[in-house]
């Protein structure tokens, strides 16, 4: 892959941070909006979405094997954090889910944003993080991606 390839893969790999980051805020104006299926739908979206980035991320530490550098964090910082946003994002969906059930009750629904602040805080960082330090070190050949 040219290094414009390179440029290319990284710049897709970052607007799907800012894709994630936008669906997140959707669901969260769909919610305090009143419109839970749209709130639904775009948190189960977002869901989707991350498992599929993670997915990709992982296949990238996989065809680099065990070469490749990073200047601040190892391949296994990057992994716990994966399976840390998805434990975190379904505990999100389970309480999401237990408020779609009944009436809207205020302090229920101030809890959820609270506890998705949590999240959007780890999922802010680790794509800091990403972008700073493991995009960069990505080898050429891992970048094409899927």
């Amino acid at each position: 892959m040219s290094a414009s390839g390179k440029r290319s893969a990284r710049r897709r790999l970052e607007r799907e941070h800012r894709v994630l980051e936008r669906l997140l805020e959707t669901h969260q104006v769909a919610l305090v909006s009143g419109n839970r299926l749209r709130a639904a739908h775009c948190l189960h979206r977002y869901r989707d979405l991350l498992a599929f980035h993670l997915h990709v991320e992982e296949q990238f530490f996989e065809a680099a094997g065990e070469g490749i550098r990073f200047t601040r964090w190892p391949a296994t910082t990057y992994r716990a954090e994966h399976r840390k946003l998805l434990a975190l994002l379904d505990r999100l969906l389970t309480r999401f889910e237990s408020l779609s059930r009944g009436p809207l009750d205020p302090l229920q629904l101030i809890a959820l944003i609270e506890q998705e602040k949590v999240f959007k805080t780890v999922a802010e960082h680790h794509h800091q993080r990403e972008e700073q330090d493991l995009y960069p070190a990505l080898p050429l050949r891992a970048q094409g991606g899927p």
